[in-house]
């Protein structure tokens, strides 16, 4: 049986199964939404009539988002604990029939709070005898002694761990059997995309996030090139935050904002942004120039253009996995000089580049529908 706009060979099997996602949502951060809206899909073209429950940082605004149940996460801190939502999670968690954790680049020490949250949350999902999988997740760095030892915790409790590059794949070597493993594509890439990509305007969409305590050789270079190339080329500029909560882009938007000269070209988006809004503003952008993944990401699927500024090594993965490492640079070696060679290589193969992005984006929604099949037999 098929259901309109994406086939599935299991649709009609396991009635009302109930599963519990968790990851890092109802945290603002709408590169998390879009994996979230992404494996609703999946799922739903999995299963029938799947009762899918939502852990969250704010339940109800991911009721509002995605249309589904959400209850708190697990308390982890002497706040939420205050909250007295322990049990009702707990309750919830206990009648599931599969739990998943993901998608995203959760298993990282790079904040080791975040590691210590997610082992937190197997723990108790184990404690409940719960089927676990881990979906649509990149794996890494793990430097330390205790984020090698949360990350093994993890793995070993998960019956299938699935992965969205193979960066991720590699860094687990022969950690796991290897039938335990799958690799697709970022969980983002089951939403839907638009049948038509408008017209491109001469505008560049930048996405920026806080990461590192100096910010201002970074900001210096992108304010330059956006004084010294963009504006005078007649490119209008957008400044698009994807996340509003923790580690909050418009703080450092807003002051690439300041250093910009010309303000009548910029558009400082202030307000918070639906997906399909988010994904509007990329259609009809000539190039991204972003630090936040999904900003790639969400360009990819939108046949847009862009330059990859990696602080991460899940960025560069998706890069390569996407055939435009050419077109990526490392935040260490950012300069004028460096970004405005990028710039002028993709301005030289830009028709090109975008037929080359609809072909990867067309192949990396088929990769995630074998992800059914996976899912389905479980």
């Amino acid at each position: 049986m098929e259901k309109s706009g994406y086939p599935s060979l299991f649709y009609g099997m396991n009635e009302s199964l109930k599963i519990i996602v968790t990851g890092n949502y109802g945290a603002r951060n709408m590169g998390d939404e879009a994996l979230l809206a992404g494996m609703q899909r999946l799922l739903k073209h999995t299963f029938a009539n799947p009762v899918i429950t939502v852990l969250s940082y704010d339940p109800e605004d991911t009721k509002r988002r995605h249309h589904c149940n959400s209850v708190y996460q697990f308390p982890f801190g002497i706040r939420s604990f205050l909250r007295g939502t322990f049990r009702a999670t707990w309750n919830r968690v206990r009648i599931s029939d599969l739990v998943i954790l993901g998608g995203g680049g959760l298993l990282t020490d790079e904040k080791i709070k975040a590691m210590l949250l997610w082992g937190y949350h197997i723990l108790l999902f184990s404690l409940l005898r719960k089927k676990i999988v881990l979906l649509g997740n990149s794996i890494g760095p793990v430097k330390t002694f205790f984020g090698k030892m949360i990350l093994n915790f993890i793995l070993k409790r998960a019956v299938h761990i699935n992965l969205r590059d193979n960066i991720s794949r590699n860094a687990l070597g022969s950690k796991v059997p290897s039938e335990k493993i799958s690799v697709s594509a970022d969980l983002a890439f089951c939403n839907e995309t638009p049948l038509h990509i408008p017209i491109k305007k001469r505008q560049v969409a930048i996405s920026l996030r806080p990461w590192i305590s100096d910010e201002t050789p970074i900001l210096a270079t992108i304010a330059d090139f956006c004084n010294k190339t963009l504006i005078p080329a007649g490119y209008s500029i957008v400044l698009l935050p994807f996340q509003t909560f923790q580690d909050n882009d418009r703080v450092v938007l807003h002051k690439l904002y300041d250093r910009i000269l010309n303000k009548r070209n910029v558009q400082y988006v202030a307000g918070e942004l639906e997906l399909q809004e988010i994904l509007d503003i990329l259609s009809e952008s000539e190039v991204v120039l972003g630090m936040r993944l999904h900003a790639l990401i969400l360009a990819t699927m939108t046949g847009t253009p862009f330059i990859g500024l990696g602080y991460s090594q899940k960025v560069r993965g998706f890069t390569e996995e996407a055939g435009q490492d050419s077109y990526y640079v490392e935040l260490a070696n950012l300069n004028f000089k460096e970004l405005l060679l990028r710039w002028n290589l993709l301005q030289e193969n830009s028709e090109q580049i975008r037929n080359a992005l609809m072909m990867k984006r067309d192949a990396f929604r088929e990769k995630n529908r074998e992800l059914e099949n996976i899912l389905a037999s479980l």
